[in-house]
């Protein structure tokens, strides 16, 4: 179920629609707004890789293009998730260092205290080689664990949806006494279409979500501005123990992430 969600989110929220997936990883073809995947949930981190063939003599020499220029002390590690390849990851980290260090006159091995991290992974689909990873938020796929209602009332409560979705939960943007809200940014981290809806008070509120059969209202409130609304519905306050400078500082790697800002 997780795999499968997660496929289907990458294809609804970025332009990679043509996704592989082998041993645990998903492998797509380098897309300009790779940043986009940041914007989904259940995603750990991604990396910009170089693919070739499960020869050690292409390994060196794509690797060799690739540190051209490079500066600094470095180390190899590998994953050698296809075990048909003749070496181990040891042997491969001993001779591919020493290959890299012998020819880059600027690179030094040093497994200790490395400037950078040069990564191998062999499976059943090549050699990939990548030399930084991009964290993203990881969590669960949205849409794994059922639907919410998600009660507006400031950018507080748009991190409580956010963190919900990131538990893997639909969610139903929900305002109460005023215009609903724009949902903009939360619509870029959904894979479903999000639409706002406003009702005059709590009570037509609740009858509203008892006919949707929503069993969860979700709402930004912390412990130190817990309002009760009377509601007859399970609630939930993801940031009952934040304060305002821990919201700010989650919404603003949030937004980095909707305006494809690198970290």
């Amino acid at each position: 179920m997780f795999e499968r969600k997660l496929f289907s989110n990458i294809r609804r929220q970025t332009p990679f629609k043509e996704i592989l997936v082998s041993q645990g990883r998903y492998i797509v073809s380098f897309q300009p707004d790779h940043f986009s995947l940041r914007r989904v949930f259940g995603i750990a981190s991604y990396s910009l890789a170089v693919r070739c063939n499960k020869e050690m003599d292409e390994i060196k020499s794509v690797a060799l293009r690739l540190l051209q220029g490079r500066k600094g002390m470095f180390k190899i590690e590998t994953n050698r998730a296809d075990k048909s390849f003749p070496l181990n990851s040891l042997e491969i980290n001993r001779e591919l260092g020493s290959f890299l260090e012998n020819n880059c006159l600027c690179l030094v091995v040093d497994l200790r205290n490395p400037t950078f991290v040069f990564s191998v992974e062999i499976n059943q689909q090549g050699v990939f080689m990548f030399t930084e990873t991009i964290p993203c938020f990881g969590g669960v796929p949205t849409g794994v664990e059922g639907s919410v209602a998600l009660l507006l009332d400031g950018e507080a409560s748009v991190l409580a949806g956010l963190l919900v979705m990131k538990r893997g939960c639909d969610i139903f943007p929900v305002r109460v006494g005023c215009e609903a809200e724009n949902i903009s940014f939360l619509q870029q981290f959904s894979p479903a279409p999000l639409h706002s809806l406003s009702f005059i008070d709590f009570p037509s509120l609740q009858q509203w979500l008892f006919h949707k059969k929503i069993n969860f209202l979700v709402n930004g409130q912390t412990f130190s501005n817990f309002v009760s609304n009377n509601l007859i519905i399970s609630q939930l306050r993801p940031l009952v123990a934040y304060n305002k400078i821990a919201i700010q500082e989650q919404l603003t790697e949030y937004h980095k992430a909707a305006n494809f800002q690198s970290i």
